[in-house]
C-alpha cells in the first residue's frame, strides 16, 4: 500500500530521470534501472524533522498491522540517512531522501517521470540532466517493504519540480556548468570564463 507524501523544497543530487534512467544492478548488467532522485535537507530544520515525522508514522502504521514484524523491529531502512562527508566520512548537518522508481513496468513500456519548473508547467532538458546542487523539490509516496527478513520504508519518485533560475546542468558529457553571469555579458568578447572541470564533490549518501 503506497501513501503520498509531501516534500518540501531542498537541494537536489543524483537526479537521473531521462533515458533509461540509471542501472542499479549488482552486475552492472542493466537488469535494474531505475530513475532518481535524492533530496538535501537541513537536519535541524523544522521542513526535516516534520518530514521524517510522517515516514515515521507510516512506518509504524505498517509495523502495527503486519503480524510478521515484531515490536521491537527497527527498520532496515525509511529511505533517508544523514549525508556524510566524502573526505572525513564524519556525519555534516544534512540529511537525505532518496527517491526511486522502475524504468520500466512489467509489461516492457518505459516509465516516464516528469520535470516541472516552479510554476508547474513542463520543463524541457533536452540531452541534459539536473546537476547537482539545484534547488527543487520532488514528489513521490511511501511504500513498505520487505526483503529477507528484513522490513522499512521505500521512497518512490513519481516527478521532480526545479526553480529555473538556480538551475545547475550536468549534460551528457558529464560536465556541469557552472553559472558565471556575474562576470557580465562582456565575458564573450574575452572568451569563456574558466571552468574547474573535477570530479563532483558530493558527499556521500
Amino acid at each position: 500500500m503506497s501513501t503520498k507524501i509531501k516534500f518540501p523544497i531542498g537541494t537536489l543530487y543524483w537526479v537521473s530521470i531521462t533515458g533509461d534512467g540509471k542501472d542499479q544492478s549488482e552486475a552492472g548488467d542493466g537488469s535494474k534501472m531505475k530513475k532518481t532522485a535524492t533530496l538535501h535537507l537541513k537536519t535541524d530544520s523544522a521542513e526535516c524533522k516534520a518530514l521524517k515525522a510522517d515516514i515515521e508514522k507510516i512506518w509504524e502504521l505498517y509495523k502495527a498491522e503486519n503480524p510478521k514484524i515484531k515490536a521491537a523491529t527497527k527498520p532496515k531502512s525509511l529511505g533517508y540517512k544523514v549525508v556524510k562527508d566524502k573526505e572525513t566520512d564524519e556525519e555534516t548537518d544534512m540529511t537525505a531522501f532518496s527517491l526511486s522508481t522502475n524504468s520500466f513496468y512489467k509489461d516492457g513500456k518505459p516509465a516516464h517521470v516528469p520535470l516541472y519548473n516552479a510554476k508547474g508547467a513542463v520543463h524541457e532538458m533536452g540531452e541534459d540532466e539536473v546537476g547537482n546542487g539545484s534547488v527543487g523539490t520532488v514528489y513521490g509516496e511511501t511504500g513498505p517493504y520487505e526483503y529477507k527478513g528484513s522490513f522499512g520504508i521505500s521512497l518512490y519518485l513519481k516527478a521532480v519540480q526545479i526553480i529555473p533560475s538556480k538551475l545547475k546542468l550536468r549534460s551528457s558529457d558529464g560536465v556541469e556548468a557552472a553559472d558565471i553571469s556575474a562576470y557580465g555579458d562582456d565575458r564573450d568578447s574575452e572568451g569563456p570564463a574558466p571552468i574547474e572541470q573535477t570530479p563532483e564533490s558530493t558527499p556521500n549518501i
